[in-house]
């Protein structure tokens, strides 16, 4: 064997050793454009949260963070029957065995999908083509909390609030829609003291986000990372 091939082999175990005992959780948010796409992975265990428009920037993202011989996704949640949510879904299945599929009308409130130690608990799902009906989940881990509002409105985020079913504190919430000012609640914001707020947004011809939902943000004093500008965004 020689020492090019030798050190290969070397390398590449050393790589499989690492994923494979890494323990630790890391929240992507990629940057899939004008759309939602998330990756949650722990080691060599993957849950995918949405999968962008089919623009292959998903693809792309799981491609980055992913070992290249891994070719296994645990779970696949989709939020929102949407494009921007789901168009990735085909390229991204064609390239990856995804072991369970869950979509809108799969889930229902209270339901809960664990990896290891990382635990989605959906708080809204209801009709399949009606943003107020996409999934809403609670993302725990490492004594963390996010909330992940899909592409619901002030209406929903409302419900949510007035039937307490939110934290007190998240350390981050994944804005509504792309920042859109209908779906901005300043109210929850406020109710539950993010310290950062996430914006999966691409170039778009609708004003998200709006300037309203930032100076907002910025008010209240929260950390904003947006997809547009930061590219994938990584959460440990």
């Amino acid at each position: 064997m020689s020492r090019r091939v030798c050190l290969s082999v070397i390398v590449l175990f050393v790589m499989f050793v690492i994923y494979f005992f890494d323990n630790g959780e890391k929240i992507i948010f990629c940057d899939v454009g004008q759309g939602d796409g998330m990756l949650v992975q722990r080691g060599m265990k993957q849950l995918v949260v949405d999968t962008g428009p089919e623009n292959g920037k998903m693809l792309a993202c799981l491609g980055k963070y992913m070992p290249f011989w891994d070719k296994k996704i645990d779970g696949l949640i989709v939020t929102h029957k949407d494009a921007d949510h789901r168009g990735g879904f085909d390229i991204v299945n064609k390239y990856y065995k995804i072991e369970n599929i869950f979509e809108v009308e799969d889930l229902k409130y209270e339901d809960k999908i664990r990896l290891g130690q990382v635990e989605l608990k959906v708080l809204n799902s209801g009709p399949i083509n009606d943003n107020d009906g996409s999934v809403v989940i609670e993302l725990s881990w490492n004594n963390k909390k996010a909330l992940l509002l899909a592409d619901t409105t002030v209406k929903t985020q409302n419900k949510l609030l007035w039937r307490k079913l939110l934290q007190k504190k998240y350390d981050l919430v994944k804005i509504s829609h792309h920042g859109s000012r209908d779906s901005y609640n300043e109210e929850l914001i406020m109710e539950t003291r993010p310290f950062m707020a996430i914006i999966s947004v691409g170039k778009n011809s609708y004003g998200h986000p709006a300037r309203e939902v930032i100076s907002s943000l910025e008010g209240l004093g929260v950390q904003i990372k947006r997809t547009d500008t930061e590219g994938n965004i990584i959460v440990n």
